[in-house]
């Protein structure tokens, strides 16, 4: 008779490692569609007759939305597992593109756009199965790659979706949304593991990991570390490309060439951080990346206060600080997701629902001093503000909590 063996626990408690390629398509999909319309902004207004502040809430509500939602993400993948989530997440988001495309009144398009948000889900989800799936240094070195994958959602989306809008109209670039959302739903439903290992079984320990998470002194020096460093970048955001235009006078072209290099700062930085953190760990990548942007924005901000701006005294700055925001931002990230291992998709949710509203701040702030000044100094001396009070909550953690 043949020897009944029973199974080895190692095997049952070691959660299924999802590819990199369908982390980075789950996570891609929300930064990648919150900008493909940029360039279509202007005829979108004209189209439904609204102004460009009006407009622009597209972009707005969208951040504030995700913000909203993140809230909900992370709780509802630890009750319910990180899969389902994710397939529900971008099969929403692809009813709000649909929505988007046959929008024919602006509410319809705002409306759609706020059901597009969902698609933050795969960001919540991408983040938890990391920590599900690999140790803590071994999961900064795999968000940086799948970072790395994200920061070409906001390098290619402006190009790709001008080009779209000038061959086919701006309701293409919704149909675009719509065929990635397809492809990522497919990709989810034929490739993506279950990670979690564990279920919050009731709505009321859901709401105790946000207790804990909210009593939690690591984590909310861990995500107002992460807010900071957004901070600093959306102030940008906000109204550089206002300043740059004006002062500068640089076309639209020219200007978006510039700010990829930003984008192309942080896909180098975060690829470091895929070899290094495994090695080297989460604290000193953290605060060298930290370091490595305020010291960018501090060296600039004399010159720009005192000498006459340039583009590479302005671009040159911000892609040093793209590099270091590449290397910090997984380590923060992974050091999040941590702080509660069982809670780590709601950790994940709350962490990037300040993270957005961080943005969505600093989005504002940075158009007052655009709007107040209109020269670049002021505005770096916003954003290195922002990144030093960053290195200080993250030296606050490191020197209580961190490894």
């Amino acid at each position: 008779m043949r020897e009944l063996r029973s199974p080895d626990p190692t095997a049952i408690l070691e959660p299924a490692r999802p590819t990199l390629a369908i982390l980075i398509a789950v996570s891609v999909i929300s930064p990648l569609s919150m900008t493909l319309i940029l360039p279509s902004l202007p005829q979108m207004a004209a189209d439904f007759g609204a102004s460009p502040a009006t407009m622009q809430w597209s972009i707005t509500g969208y951040i504030l939305a995700s913000a909203v939602l993140m809230l909900v993400m992370g709780p509802l993948a630890d009750r319910f597992g990180r899969r389902p989530v994710a397939i529900a997440a971008i099969a929403v988001y692809g009813a709000g593109a649909a929505l988007c495309l046959a929008a024919t009144e602006l509410w319809q398009l705002f409306l759609g756009r706020t059901i597009q948000a969902t698609a933050t889900g795969g960001v919540v989800v991408a983040r938890a199965m990391v920590r599900d799936a690999w140790p803590p240094d071994e999961g900064a070195g795999v968000l940086g790659y799948v970072l790395t994958g994200l920061a070409l959602g906001p390098l290619v989306a402006p190009p790709l979706g001008g080009l779209v809008h000038e061959l086919f109209g701006w309701r293409a670039t919704f149909m675009v949304m719509l065929g990635l959302g397809l492809l990522v739903l497919l990709a989810i439903l034929i490739g993506l593991p279950e990670t979690s290992r564990t279920r919050v079984r009731s709505w009321r320990r859901m709401s105790a990991g946000y207790r804990l998470l909210l009593a939690s002194a690591p984590f909310w020096w861990l995500s107002a570390t992460l807010g900071l460093v957004f901070a600093g970048y959306f102030t940008f955001i906000g109204g550089g490309a206002f300043i740059v235009v004006n002062v500068l006078a640089l076309g639209p072209a020219e200007l978006g060439l510039w700010l990829a290099s930003t984008s192309l700062g942080f896909i180098l930085g975060s690829t470091a951080t895929g070899r290094l953190a495994p090695r080297l760990g989460l604290a000193p990548l953290m605060l060298g990346g930290i370091v490595l942007g305020t010291g960018a924005l501090l060296v600039a901000l004399p010159l720009l206060l005192l000498a006459e701006p340039t583009v590479l005294g302005i671009f040159g700055p911000l892609f040093v600080m793209g590099i270091g925001n590449g290397m910090a931002l997984p380590c923060i990230f992974a050091a999040v997701a941590g702080v509660i291992p069982r809670f780590a998709g709601s950790a994940s949710g709350l962490s990037g629902s300040v993270q957005m509203f961080a943005s969505a701040g600093a989005t504002l702030a940075g158009g007052w001093v655009a709007t107040r000044w209109g020269v670049p100094g002021p505005m770096f001396a916003a954003m290195a503000a922002a990144t030093l009070c960053s290195l200080a909550t993250a030296l606050i953690w490191v020197h209580r909590y961190g490894r």
